[in-house]
């Protein structure tokens, strides 16, 4: 994992445009990783699974709401998206 950490603390910084932050985001991320272990390492792909989780991380920070929160959001929005993509009149 530390090998990824360099990637993922750049990845963060692109999305808050703050080191600091950044750092503070990965951090948390890591935590939550080894939290969900079994399922970050049955995911297909487990950067993809530490990305998200830090695009999620970022929101609910920058938000100032829960990444339970963010989530959900997401979910419907992307229901929404969707039913409007498949609607006849799209």
């Amino acid at each position: 994992m530390s090998e990824r950490m360099g990637r993922w603390r750049r990845g963060a910084f692109l999305l808050c445009r703050d080191w600091h932050v950044a750092d503070d985001v990965v951090s948390v991320t890591v935590g939550r990783i080894f939290e969900k272990w079994r399922k970050a390492a049955a995911a297909d792909n487990p950067d993809a699974y530490a990305r998200r989780m830090l695009s999620v991380e970022e929101t609910a920070e920058a938000l100032d709401i829960s990444s339970g929160t963010v989530k959900s959001q997401s979910a419907r929005a992307l229901t929404t998206l969707r039913s409007l993509a498949n609607s006849p009149h799209a």
